[in-house]
């Protein structure tokens, strides 16, 4: 070979995105060589992680204002999270790819931003995920289920389960509470990768994907929960389905004459862009799966279906609506999948869950259909409280709508490229059909955010690298600014209301003497939710629901209200905190006048038992009748 042509092929490790004049550039001289370049990269990360741990762990939670936890944050802290993003974009211009240097890159990303509180709050955060730990407590403890106390012991798969794992481990599920949204994130991960790989074979879109589905799940909905759990197994399904149950697709043929001659009408490239073979990986994967395999992987699905329709009110719709659009399209099989999935369905909703639909039917019923109340019990209903509050809650919108708006033109730019990534596509646009049955508690649209966030994740990288051959070192930039932008209002977004749902120190101890001095049947309840309740001896409790009054400022209904409660000769318990005082103010409005007046009447009409900086306990058997 000649000399001139041994200088065309000494390049260096580390390759331009885009090429330009024909000609692929490299960086000339940076690095001796490939090992020393994912060195330098993973060191770049290393240290971009270790000093957030640093900055983060010094924090002062008391310094949280209505903002959340971004008000806290230190600039030096976000640089971090720049450095991690400058060196995951260099660790995208390998060539070949490093695919574990970029896995570790998105798990240093997850700690980062989905642990943050974990290191320098003072005890897990969100009541409801410590409500949670209280349900497999109970079902540990007791072998029963309390479908008269809740409605989610009607789907208690994901309790019951939790429960046995912390019996048979000696697990203290309160222990690892904080930690559970990393590690429950971290498992999405697997799934996410095979759901993209299906779609294309550029690796850096697939990883890019996993990145800005990491930057943007600002939901918050991974903590300890059934929803949580839910979402991993709505992965896992439409993962396995989509690897090895994948079909190239079919153009359509209407039943209509004059359907079908509109059809045929469409250009014969956008038609085999429509009948997009499977990449290949997905080609390779089904070649290699045997008959005896693919009965696993069916019995696997059908399991992962059983465990979310008996867990989970909503997952398995999603589920559902996702297997049949995919399906009637021809872009997956066998269709048994589907009256399986139909008949779990079904069951679970004719047999296990009567009891809470004996009662909540016509509330069901009544929102199907009104997808104008529904959304609107899930934006302008929300748009109250402080001012700091709406501040977040308009992020939230704006994020979301961004959000959306890039991956309109992600697909776009795909389909300019003829590729119409349809299963994708699909999965992206079929949860918005979750809003035409209720506004699921003001919760619908940030499921269904949920739902589409993987096909979305994808065609918000798609918006960067349209494909394989189009990128350059200006878009590097891009990409680490939008990853920046998205980084920041992640922060704000998801822990914007980090002021109540945080628990200090102080408030736990308040819990834990309220659990030491209750006797069995005595109410504990708090001014309103925003308080760690049932954790511990949640059977034993009623915990009645005086937000209302206390809003209202109806003190006498409030007493009233608990004194009905307590049995005879015992006593009633009401906890005043700091996380009820801030939720008051944040989502009430409510001034500090209005908060002082009503607490002090409380202080009037009981007895103080307990009291330390962040909470005070009451017994409810000493106030006086005016």
């Amino acid at each position: 070979m000649e000399e001139s042509q041994l200088r065309d092929v000494r390049v260096s490790p580390v390759r331009s995105w885009l090429p330009r004049g024909g000609r692929d550039l490299t960086w000339s001289g940076a690095f001796a060589g490939r090992r020393i370049t994912i060195a330098v990269i993973a060191a770049l990360s290393v240290v971009a992680l270790a000093v957030w741990v640093a900055l983060m762990s010094r924090l002062d939670v008391r310094a949280i204002d209505d903002f959340g936890i971004i008000s806290i944050v230190p600039l030096p802290a976000l640089g971090c999270v720049g450095l991690l993003t400058a060196a995951f974009v260099l660790s995208l211009r390998l060539r070949p790819l490093s695919g574990t240097l970029l896995a570790l890159q998105i798990v240093a990303l997850v700690v980062m931003l989905y642990g943050a509180p974990a290191f320098f709050e003072q005890a897990p955060r969100f009541v409801t995920a410590w409500l949670h730990v209280g349900f497999s407590d109970a079902i540990a403890r007791t072998g029963d289920l309390f479908p008269l106390r809740d409605a989610r012991f009607d789907w208690p798969a994901f309790f019951v389960l939790s429960a046995f794992v912390s019996s048979v481990s000696g697990l203290d599920l309160l222990g690892i509470l904080a930690w559970v949204p990393t590690a429950q994130t971290l498992l999405y991960l697997p799934p996410l990768y095979l759901i993209m790989r299906s779609a294309t074979s550029d690796a850096r879109l697939i990883w890019l994907g996993i990145w800005f589905f990491c930057l943007t799940n600002w939901v918050a909905q991974d903590y300890f929960s059934p929803q949580g759990f839910n979402l991993l197994l709505y992965l896992s399904i439409i993962a396995i389905l989509l690897t090895w149950f994948r079909r190239p697709g079919r153009w359509p043929t209407p039943p209509w004459r004059w359907l079908g001659a509109a059809l045929n009408a469409v250009p014969r490239r956008m038609r085999d862009a429509f009948i997009d073979p499977t990449s290949t990986a997905v080609q390779r994967a089904q070649t290699l799966v045997t008959e005896r395999e693919e009965v696993g992987l069916v019995a696997a699905i059908g399991l992962l279906t059983a465990m979310s329709v008996a867990s989970h009110q909503l997952t398995p719709f999603a589920i559902l609506a996702a297997v049949m659009a995919l399906m009637v399209l021809g872009r997956i099989g066998p269709r048994s999948l589907l009256l399986t999935m139909v008949v779990l369905l079904s069951g679970w909703f004719g047999f296990m869950a009567v009891t809470y639909l004996s009662g909540h039917l016509g509330g069901l019923v009544q929102g199907i259909g009104q997808a104008n109340q529904n959304a609107a019990a899930n934006v302008t209903d929300r748009l109250v409280g402080s001012f700091g509050h709406q501040v977040v809650v308009v992020g939230r919108l704006a994020f979301t709508a961004a959000i959306w708006l890039l991956a309109v033109v992600g697909a776009m730019r795909r389909l300019w490229q003829r590729r119409i990534d349809l299963s994708l596509a699909v999965l992206g646009v079929v949860p918005f059909g979750l809003i035409l049955l209720q506004s699921y508690g003001g919760e619908i649209l940030l499921r269904i955010y949920l739902f589409s966030l993987p096909a979305v994740a994808f065609f918000v990288a798609a918006a960067f690298l349209p494909d394989e051959n189009r990128a350059s070192w200006r878009l590097s930039v891009v990409v680490i600014l939008a990853s920046m932008a998205m980084a920041g209002t992640f922060i704000l977004t998801r822990y914007g209301n980090e002021a109540y749902e945080m628990v200090t120190a102080d408030e736990y101890q308040a819990l834990q003497f309220v659990t030491d001095h209750a006797d069995p049947g005595e109410p504990i309840a708090g001014v309103n939710t925003r308080v760690a309740l049932g954790y511990a001896e949640y059977e034993q409790h009623a915990d009645p629901n005086l937000a209302r009054f206390f809003r209202d400022d109806d003190i006498d209904g409030l007493v009233g209200e608990m004194r009905s409660r307590a049995p005879d000769g015992g006593h009633a318990w009401l906890i005043i905190s700091r996380s009820q005082h801030q939720y008051a103010r944040l989502v009430y409005g409510m001034s500090e006048q209005d908060w002082s007046s009503r607490v002090d009447e409380l202080v009037r009409r009981g007895t103080l038992v307990y009291v330390n900086p962040d909470a005070a306990v009451y017994r409810m058997d000493a106030f006086a009748r005016r």
